[in-house]
This record gives C-alpha cells, sequence and structure tokens, in this order.
C-alpha cells in the first residue's frame, strides 16, 4: 500500500524501478497530508524496515484513476464567453451543462471556423458551446488528459474517465477520431453511475 493525496502514482513507480528496487504491487490508499506526514514521522530517523497494517476502515482504496471532480458551485460563476477562463474551466463547464440537460452523449467538432460541443438530448443534436478554431487543440487535449490517452492525431483512440459531480458519479467513454490533418472529433458517451 502507498498513501498518497493523488491518484497517480506513476512517477513514484518509474523512481522506484529505476533505483534498482525490485517491482511489487502498488496499491494507492488515499490519504490526507495530515495522515500522510504522521506516517513519516512514525517511522522515520530509523533503519529497520517497518511493516504496519493500514486499517482499510479508515481509508479508501482507489478504484477511480482517471476522476474528473466538478463543483457544482464553482460551475456557476463560471462565465463561458469570458476569453479569460482556462481550457478545463471551459470543458468541465462544457460537461457539466451537457450533463444538466441530460444529453446522452457529447460531441467535441471543428465546423468551419469554429470548435462546438454538441450534446445528445431527447435524441436531437444541440450545440452547447461554440469557440474559436484555434482553441480545438486545447479542448481535445484536455479531455485526452482526462482519459489518459496519448497525444496523437492521426490514430482512433478510446478511453474513459470518471466524473463526480457531488455525489453523483458518472463514467464517461471517449473516442478521439482523426479527421482531414490535424483534426480530430472526440466523442463522449455518459453512463451514469447512480441509474
Amino acid at each position: 500500500y502507498i498513501l498518497t493525496q493523488d491518484l497517480d502514482i506513476y512517477s513514484f513507480e518509474d523512481e522506484w524501478l529505476s533505483s534498482g528496487q525490485d517491482p511489487i504491487e502498488m496499491v494507492p490508499v488515499l490519504a490526507d497530508e495530515k495522515v500522510i506526514r504522521k506516517a513519516i514521522n512514525k517511522f522515520s530517523g530509523s533503519s529497520e524496515e517497518h511493516e504496519f497494517e493500514v486499517d482499510e476502515s479508515s481509508y479508501q482504496v482507489s478504484d477511480d484513476r482517471n476522476l474528473v471532480e466538478i463543483d457544482p458551485e464553482d460551475i456557476m460563476l463560471i462565465n463561458p464567453n469570458n476569453p479569460n477562463n482556462t481550457p478545463d474551466e471551459t470543458v468541465k463547464w462544457v460537461l457539466y451543462q451537457a450533463l444538466h440537460q441530460r444529453s446522452s452523449d457529447l460531441h467535441l467538432e471543428k465546423y468551419y471556423n469554429t470548435v462546438r460541443f454538441r450534446a445528445r438530448i431527447d435524441g436531437q443534436m444541440k450545440v452547447i458551446f461554440a469557440a474559436s478554431e484555434e482553441l480545438l487543440p486545447r479542448y481535445v487535449a484536455m479531455i485526452k488528459n482526462y482519459a489518459n490517452l496519448g497525444q496523437s492525431r492521426q490514430e482512433a483512440q478510446d478511453g474513459r474517465f470518471g466524473m463526480a459531480i457531488g455525489s453523483r458519479r458518472i463514467d464517461v467513454r471517449v473516442a478521439a477520431v482523426p479527421l482531414r490533418s490535424e483534426f480530430q472529433k472526440v466523442i463522449m458517451r455518459f453512463l451514469d453511475k447512480d441509474g
């Protein structure tokens, strides 16, 4: 077990293996900074190897490696037409709006000289947000990062990520499809875990 605040432990695993250590299975256990510091202080300063039991009732074993958390209160403060928004804020705003309108899937695509997000709501495709085409690579990269996909533009890719909106959990399946040179279309399908 490895105590961590972040679900991404790949850099730690790389460092472990590159230092000549034997490969071991590492299971991330979510813990806050206070618990991690307490464990470090308890066992630091000693050359002995320590093994201690993890009380599994007080920790949560990570099952969602790619979890995007969206706070509805923060989303309400975002003006999507503000040019100072980060791509992350804009994508989260669009995802929230798509789910709020009960869409089954969301498409990110180039349309003439714009980029647009279209959601399938009650069987009809409706534009939720449109922006300048220069922002397309940023939005595509952001969604591919959420789904832990590579940034290649010339091959079809599939992935997934989880979303937490308050206590609601949604599984998002992502497909990135290459189009004309240097452009991609991203399709996201929403699967509500809570019903």
